[in-house]
């Protein structure tokens, strides 16, 4: 169990906590808590897949906000390495372009 701490004062969370395996790095549950220190959101990791014998990604992650009841499924497949994509693709004017 890991507990991280916001460097920016204007974060929305005083604290995350993260359940995460020793051996192969892989997290399984984050705790996310309000600046009241009361628990807000569960960030749980599912169905975990190895890319290229070394990357573990997790296919499923589900966000559960305690306050509102509201969840949300993210579901990724199909994860891509080595595309040999160029730094310049990322600067803020290439991201303009692609909207």
């Amino acid at each position: 169990m890991i507990e991280q701490y916001p460097l920016d004062e204007k974060s929305g969370y005083s604290k995350k906590v993260i359940w995460q395996d020793t051996e192969e790095l892989r997290s399984w549950k984050m705790e996310l808590y309000d600046r009241k220190d009361s628990h807000l959101k569960t960030l749980t990791f599912a169905n975990y897949k190895r890319y290229l014998n070394k990357y573990w990604r997790a296919e499923e992650q589900t966000m559960e906000n305690h306050l509102t009841g509201a969840s949300t499924v993210l579901t990724w497949t199909e994860f891509e390495f080595g595309n040999n994509l160029d730094e310049s693709e990322f600067t803020q004017t290439a991201l303009r372009r692609i909207r």
